[in-house]
């Protein structure tokens, strides 16, 4: 798989989708606390690279023409495989697991 999640933006993308289906506009609402500013500049390119790499579908269309995104199978896997390239960078997540 050649995608790769180059900005913390898009692994956030990737975190709400995995919480379930969403639309563009709703990912950027719940984007923005996390993340000063977001555009449909940074969302929709890269919710077409996942597309593209048949991480994520379209799952229905809701009103007023919106896109409602989830994962397919390969996303989740994608999803798991990141978060657990991110743990193995941060010792600090490592200890806290060791903990609980």
């Amino acid at each position: 798989m050649a995608l790769k999640v180059g900005t913390i933006l898009n692994l956030y993308i990737l975190l709400l989708l995995r919480e379930g289906e969403k639309h563009g506009y709703e990912l950027m609402k719940r984007l923005e606390p996390k993340v000063k500013k977001v555009s449909t500049s940074q969302v929709y390119p890269f919710l077409g690279k996942l597309m593209k790499n048949k991480l994520v579908e379209v799952a229905r269309n809701g009103g007023k023409d919106k896109k409602v995104y989830r994962l397919t199978k390969e996303g989740e896997a994608f999803v798991a495989k990141t978060c657990a390239g991110f743990r193995e960078m941060c010792p600090e997540s490592k200890r806290a697991r060791r903990k609980a």
